[in-house]
C-alpha cells in the first residue's frame, strides 16, 4: 500500500514538472519601478534547485546579463575580463541556463549571459538580478498589459490577439523592434523599447519640431521618468525635453508623448542617439519610444509574425512630469547625487540646491538604499504641494523646501 502511494505521488510530481516545462503561456503581475517593468522569476542552480530572481523586462537590449552575485549562487564561472567589470560567458555551464517565469520555462538555448558588476547603476537603481532581453523574447508572443499591470509570455500561436494590428520590423538576431511613426507631417522610424523609462531621440529632431511649432512646451534638463540613469547618456541637465500632443504609430494614435532630445555623444564617436541605437535595428532609427509612450495600452508583440497589437486602456499617465524638477544619479554606495535642475523659460525650477549636492531625504523617506523609482515617486505629487528635502553639501546638512511643478 505504501509503495503504491509513493509510486502514485512520484508520477504526479513528474507530471507536474512536465507541465511546467511545457506550459504554452503564463501571465504574471509586474511592478513598474521608474517606468521599468520588473517581474519575479526563477533561475536554476547547478544542483538543479531554483532560486527567486527579480528580472527587468528589457526588449531594447540584445544582451542577457546577470549580476555577479547571482552567477556565483547559480554556480556559473565568474572569471573577470574587461578590467574586471564583466565576463561574456560562453562556457558549457552557462549554456541553456534555466530560467522560468511563473510555471513556464523559457528557451535560453544559445543565449549566454554576460556576468556583470558594471555598470553598477543598473543594480543600484533597479534592485534587480538579471534582465530578460529581446534575444529571448523574440522566440515568443509577449503581452505588456499596462492598465492591468500584467506580463504574459507564450509560445507562438498560444495568445489570442486583441486590439489594432500594426506591422513592425524585427531584427532577426537582436530581436529589437522598430516601427514607422508620423509626427506632424514628418515620417520617422523609432525603435519600440519597453525597457526604457522614457522616449529619446536626437536634439536636432526635437529642435526641428519646436522650430515648426514654437508653442510646443519644452524644458531644459531631465527629471522624473525622463531622468534616464543619471550616468548615461551623460550631461542630462543639458537635454531638451518636450511633449508631443499626438504621434501616429503604425495604426494607432499616441497622445501627449514626452520625449528627450540628446546631443551627439562624444563617447560614442560623435554619433547621434539614433545612429548609436541603429546598430541593433534593421533600418536606421531616429531614437526609441519608451514605456511612457505606451502606458495607456495593452501591447502585444507577436515576434514570429512581426506584428504588434495595441488595445487602448483607461490608464492616464499625462501627469508624469508633475514633480520637483531634479535629476539624480545613483552612486556605488546606493546614495543619490543631484546632477541637474530643470530650467523652465531659462529659470531654474528649484532654488537652494546645486548640482553635486547629495540627496539625503525627501519628506520622511531616507533616500539611500532605495530604488530610483521609489526616490522619484517621493518627489512626485500634485502641482503646488511642498516637498521637504534634506541635502548634503561639502559635509554640511541643508534643509530645503521646494514645490512640485507641472514641468510639461
Amino acid at each position: 500500500m505504501i509503495r503504491s502511494f509513493v509510486f502514485t505521488l512520484s508520477v504526479c510530481l513528474l507530471l507536474l514538472v512536465a507541465c511546467q516545462e511545457k506550459k504554452s503561456s503564463v501571465t504574471v503581475p509586474f511592478k513598474l519601478d521608474h517606468n521599468r517593468m520588473i517581474v519575479e522569476g526563477e533561475m536554476q542552480r547547478k544542483d538543479s534547485s531554483w532560486r527567486k530572481v527579480r528580472i527587468w523586462v528589457d526588449n531594447g537590449s540584445a544582451r542577457f546579463f546577470i549580476s555577479s552575485s547571482l552567477a556565483k549562487d547559480l554556480g556559473i564561472s565568474t572569471d573577470k575580463s574587461n578590467n574586471g567589470s564583466e565576463t561574456e560567458n560562453n562556457s558549457d555551464n552557462a549554456s541553456n541556463i534555466g530560467l522560468r517565469i511563473g510555471e513556464m520555462r523559457l528557451n535560453t538555448a544559445n543565449i549566454f549571459p554576460t556576468i556583470t558588476t558594471e555598470p553598477y547603476w543598473i543594480y543600484n537603481a533597479l534592485h534587480i538580478d538579471a534582465n530578460l532581453p529581446a534575444t529571448i523574447l523574440k522566440k515568443y508572443q509577449v503581452v505588456f498589459d499596462y492598465p492591468k499591470q500584467q506580463f504574459t509570455i507564450g509560445a507562438p500561436g498560444s495568445i489570442v490577439h486583441q486590439g489594432v494590428k500594426s506591422m513592425a520590423a524585427i531584427h532577426p538576431e537582436t530581436g529589437v523592434i522598430e516601427m514607422f511613426a508620423i509626427i506632424g507631417t514628418d515620417s520617422l522610424t523609432f525603435a519600440i523599447d519597453i525597457g526604457a523609462s522614457y522616449s529619446y531621440t536626437s536634439d536636432s529632431i526635437i529642435n526641428h519640431f519646436i522650430n515648426q511649432a514654437p508653442l510646443l512646451p519644452s524644458v531644459l534638463g531631465t527629471s522624473g521618468y525622463a531622468n534616464m540613469w543619471g550616468w548615461w547618456p551623460p550631461n542630462e541637465n543639458d537635454f531638451i525635453v518636450t511633449r508631443f500632443p499626438l504621434i501616429k504609430l503604425g495604426s494607432v494614435q499616441l497622445d501627449n508623448v514626452g520625449m528627450v532630445g540628446v546631443p551627439p555623444n562624444p563617447s560614442a564617436s560623435g554619433k547621434s542617439l539614433g545612429e548609436w541605437y541603429s546598430q541593433k535595428t534593421i533600418w536606421p532609427v531616429v531614437g526609441f519610444l519608451g514605456a511612457n509612450a505606451l502606458k495607456s495600452f495593452r501591447v502585444e508583440f507577436d515576434y514570429p509574425n512581426s506584428t504588434i497589437y495595441f488595445e487602448k486602456g483607461s490608464l492616464n499617465h499625462f501627469n508624469d512630469m508633475d514633480i520637483v524638477g531634479l535629476a539624480i544619479s545613483p552612486e556605488r554606495d546606493s546614495s543619490y547625487t543631484i546632477i541637474g535642475i530643470v530650467k523652465k523659460d531659462n529659470i531654474s525650477v528649484v532654488e537652494g540646491i546645486n548640482t553635486g549636492d547629495k540627496l539625503i531625504q525627501v519628506d520622511s523617506l531616507q533616500v539611500k538604499g532605495n530604488s530610483m523609482g521609489v526616490v522619484m515617486d517621493a518627489l512626485r505629487g500634485n502641482p503646488g504641494e511642498p516637498r521637504k528635502l534634506v541635502i548634503e553639501r561639502k559635509g554640511k546638512i541643508i534643509k530645503v523646501e521646494s514645490k512640485i511643478q507641472r514641468l510639461l
